[in-house]
């Protein structure tokens, strides 16, 4: 029978042959689980040359590892007609065991296309998106391991033309922690409060003064009893720790819609429920938004738009319904998962969208190159003005970048192969960015409209470099790079002619003064900016600061001294700058006296490596990780380490973990303040006229600044 289903997710299991399951919510609200077996994965083979490489490809199929057939295909590889091999075998496992094999082969030129995930190549091949509508041919078949309605055995399946979305439950759930050692420790450490928000119904979940064995289980059990189809977190250090507490514990976390299946990691350091799609907010928000360091919660609130909800959990249902609703739209135009879109970059969303483009066209997905391309240092298209401005527009060039793309034609295959017609890339890329704008600035606010296409054209032109990239070429990123310089240069000329004045150009964008609107751009208005030499922070109409970060800049920075940057910033934007300045000289005196607590000291590090990999000298965060775990820690790759810096000789011996620095005292003072407060303070105070000296004696009046 034929029946109409709302796709939410594909994962896939081998049993023994593999079978694609297809979580999805049927046209009457029912979660059901479609299953299709008889999909045969398969890669394409490069011969060399023309003799028997056919017959020696079949020759090397064996009873664990089947190869099912070889067939003689021509196909366009980077623009031209090439004869190929298809290796279709019977799973997943037979596909990276005959890649291995059949690469060695002498008369074996290439292996392309045996990188693609299975259930990510069912869904390409059958034209699936995540969050749209199929129709099956299925007939239902019994459910004796699933946590859904219904469970179908599928025949066919092709897409469905349908705009509306179903009711879909979301969940988001925080952990609060104690520990009286100063650092948590999964395995020692009970979780004292559990706060869920099931679609904007909050439910907490408290330590019941034993452990946290009875949390766990309530928890276990809401998920089940609930069955949300999407469950947030701000981290994967919430599933990360919860994982590690259940097993401490010896409870099964068995809250995916597979009977038995517990919480997995992911390709892309997600974790895996199967039936539900687990989201890591921040990640999202960092690499898809660059948002970047966020100082609180309120701001992602005021960025979208929306009133705080002023709940127990930090992200309200309404905020998590935004940032889903966002989520399910790329989701949907990049063709990608929507736990595995909420975890990886940019890049590998606009790399799965030319892998489906290029299968759909019938073109052969090229390998991925490890390359690493040297590239040049942005700089700026005119000298930027620096200083505290009012009532500046800002002007954002963000289709600029695939209109030279297109109307230059900037494509591996054109650029480095000599390909004369249209180019793969100029072909699909702009259509995305159209879409993707179109929906935002249909749904969402002109900051996540501006934030989304900035990264995106900024991302189109780092892909060509990007170490990983399937379509790999340093010359067209230098192409387009000049191109898109030449053009901004002529946009500032154009914009200067009308008797405006530019007073920052840099990228895609342009800050001026004097001219209201300009063609093919996204515009903000800024109440008030502050630009420096090569960032600028703007206050929008409606008090929000841009970009949210406040340009936050790279580097290991202490809990007081970003309170302190993102304090001067709000003071000069939202207030008086001289309130600004007094901030940071108060700051700097305050430390110097030492009132203060241990804990302001403390600089956070994310440890992305294993600490064994690391060589002498050792970076002082991995100094302070060893010291940590000489008294106990289990600190490693993936967690994160707060040390201080005491007084002492040598800087490796001054850095501490902070738990283990119970007098304050032994704190350098003057590290805080001259490496720490002033430098990251100067980076917005230079550019209205104040000197280092100025904070460090208090001697500064800010009206010699608005007299120049």
């Amino acid at each position: 029978m034929l029946k109409e289903f709302f796709v939410l997710d594909f994962s896939y299991e081998n049993d023994p042959l593999p079978k694609v399951y297809i979580w999805a919510i049927s046209e009457d609200g029912k979660r059901s689980l479609l299953v299709k077996d008889n999909f045969n994965p398969y890669f394409y083979v490069l011969p060399k040359a023309e003799e028997n490489l056919k017959e020696r490809i079949l020759s090397l199929s064996n009873k664990n590892f089947r190869i099912i057939d070889v067939q003689e295909v021509n196909k366009p590889y980077l623009g031209r007609d090439t004869k190929f091999l298809k290796v279709i075998c019977d799973t997943p496992s037979a596909i990276r065991y005959h890649r291995d094999a059949i690469s060695k082969l002498d008369s074996v030129k290439g292996i392309y296309e045996a990188d693609i995930r299975f259930s990510m190549r069912f869904s390409i091949d059958s034209e699936i998106l995540p969050f749209t509508w199929i129709v099956a041919d299925v007939e239902p078949t019994e459910n004796m391991e699933f946590r859904v309605d219904n469970v179908y055995n599928v025949s066919s399946i092709k897409p469905k033309v349908r705009e509306d979305t179903p009711e879909l439950m979301f969940m988001g759930f925080e952990l609060s922690i104690d520990s009286k050692y100063g650092f948590i420790n999964p395995r020692r450490d009970p979780i004292s409060s559990l706060c869920v928000n099931l679609n904007g119904r909050e439910q907490r979940f408290d330590n019941d003064g034993v452990d946290d064995t009875k949390l766990i289980k309530d928890f276990v059990s809401f998920v089940k009893e609930n069955d949300p189809d999407i469950i947030a977190t701000r981290s994967s250090f919430q599933w990360r720790y919860i994982i590690e507490r259940a097993s401490f514990r010896n409870i099964r976390l068995d809250v995916s819609r597979k009977v038995g299946e517990e919480v997995s990691s992911g390709t892309y350091g997600h974790y895996s429920t199967p039936g539900r799609l687990n989201i890591n907010i921040n990640k999202f928000l960092q690499n898809i938004l660059r948002l970047g360091y966020v100082e609180s919660h309120k701001d992602i609130y005021a960025y979208f738009g929306i009133p705080d909800s002023q709940g127990q959990c930090e992200y309200g249902g309404n905020l998590l319904g935004e940032i889903i609703k966002l989520g399910m739209g790329l989701s949907k135009q990049f063709g990608m998962p929507m736990d595995q879109l909420f975890s990886a970059s940019m890049f590998s969303a606009i790399e799965w969208y030319l892998v489906r483009q290029s299968v759909g066209l019938g073109l052969i997905v090229p390998n991925k190159h490890d390359s690493v391309a040297r590239v040049e240092p942005k700089s700026n298209i005119t000298e930027s003005v620096g200083g505290l401005f009012e009532d500046v527009n800002g002007f954002f060039f963000n289709f600029m970048p695939l209109e030279m793309l297109e109307s230059y034609n900037i494509s591996p295959e054109t650029v480095e192969g000599g390909v004369e017609t249209k180019g793969f890339l100029p072909s699909v890329l702009p259509s995305l960015y159209k879409q993707i704008e179109s929906e935002a600035r249909k749904n969402f606010g002109v900051r996540a409209l501006k934030d989304l296409t900035t990264t995106l054209s900024n991302s189109v032109i780092e892909y060509f470099t990007w170490s990983g990239s399937r379509w790999f070429c340093p010359q067209c990123r230098k192409n387009l790079e000049k191109l898109i310089l030449y053009e901004m240069k002529n946009k500032v000329e154009t914009i200067k002619r009308k008797g405006a004045s530019v007073l920052f150009a840099r990228g895609n964008v342009i800050l001026a003064k004097g001219i209201d609107e300009v063609e093919n751009t996204i515009k903000i208005k800024y109440k008030r900016v502050i630009i420096g030499d090569d960032f600028f922070i703007g206050l929008d109409n409606d008090n929000v600061i841009d970009p949210l970060s406040r340009a936050f800049p790279y580097g290991d920075w202490s809990e007081v001294s970003k309170k302190v940057y993102v304090n001067i910033v709000d003071k000069l934007l939202k207030e008086n700058p001289d309130l600004a300045i007094r901030e940071a000289r108060d700051e700097i005196k305050r430390i110097r006296r030492g009132e203060f607590e241990v804990k302001e000291m403390i600089i956070w590090k994310e440890i992305d490596r294993d600490l064994s990999v690391y060589r002498q000298p050792y970076p002082l965060f991995v100094v302070a990780a060893m010291k940590a775990n000489k008294q106990g820690g289990s600190i490693n790759r993936g967690d994160r380490i707060g040390y201080v810096v005491c007084e002492g000789a040598r800087m490796q011996d001054k850095v501490e973990p902070f738990f283990m620095v119970k007098d304050k005292r032994r704190i350098d003072k003057e590290f805080y303040v001259e490496k720490q407060i002033i430098p990251l303070a100067m980076r917005v105070l230079k550019h209205v006229g104040v000197k280092e000296k100025d904070l460090r004696e208090g001697g500064f009046d800010i009206s010699n600044y608005f007299r120049r």
